[in-house]
């Protein structure tokens, strides 16, 4: 599962989580910013999927809306999460292996970072009704 417990991001870094299995239709990601320099440095988290014999980095679960992003703002305070329910359809379904993709893209200053935590994810099916 991903658990990072307290990494510093730098402006401009981008990195992948390892794989871990999906377990569940749905998912809550969480995520905490400690602390860091620069209220404008922006972090999102995007959530990819894959089969277990696929090679590769995968493919980003994407609604068509940017709603599976979960975005970690630089002025934020407190645990921030995002609650996605997958869809039999692609590309908005969870496929065996999950892993996440942390970036922070081009706000923010030279020398802007944030102390982030990474939650495990919490996985769970979908209702039927």
């Amino acid at each position: 599962m991903a658990n990072i417990p307290g990494r510093i991001i730098n402006k401009g870094d981008e990195f992948y989580t390892d794989w871990f299995p999906r377990g569940g239709d749905g998912i809550i990601v969480r995520a905490e910013r400690i602390d860091g320099v620069g209220s404008e440095l922006d972090l999102t988290i995007e959530t990819y999927t894959k089969a277990a014999e696929t090679a590769g980095v995968g493919v980003k679960v994407d609604d068509g809306t940017g709603g599976w992003d979960l975005l970690v703002a630089g002025d934020s305070s407190g645990i921030r999460e995002k609650l996605m329910i997958s869809t039999s359809s692609a590309p908005n379904g969870l496929r065996e292996l999950v892993r996440f993709r942390l970036s922070t893209g081009a706000t923010g200053s030279s020398g802007d970072w944030m102390r982030i935590r990474i939650f495990p994810p919490i996985f769970f099916d979908k209702a039927a009704g």
